[in-house]
């Protein structure tokens, strides 16, 4: 899963790697995801043909498609543990976009 997103005013990156790091690790405590990251996109002559306009990625990452659909029935069923985290995470953001990706290449 990636999604891209704007931090609201009010809140800075460091707040918002909190709340996603304790999301995301609780997700994989329960066997949900296989990892995350977390990017800022930054201004580069070369590498910024037709960025999008938010600055934030995250990606989580699924051993397989089973995984994935696990994790998201757990999220959208908004039971705790995980609703108060997932909404500690969209509360910081605005202008969100994620979508779900197949992986095509794995480096060893």
């Amino acid at each position: 899963m990636h999604g891209l997103y704007e931090l609201k005013p009010e809140q800075d990156q460091s707040e918002f790697e909190q709340a996603f790091t304790a999301y995301a690790k609780q997700l994989y405590d329960m066997g949900l995801n296989i990892g995350w990251q977390s990017f800022s996109r930054r201004p580069h002559p070369g590498y910024n043909l037709a960025p999008p306009d938010q600055e934030g990625l995250v990606a989580m990452f699924f051993e397989d498609d089973e995984q994935a659909n696990r994790c998201w029935d757990v999220v959208s069923a908004d039971e705790e543990p995980i609703a108060s985290l997932h909404r500690g995470v969209n509360q910081k953001v605005t202008n969100i976009s994620f979508f779900y990706s197949d992986v095509n290449t794995h480096n060893v």
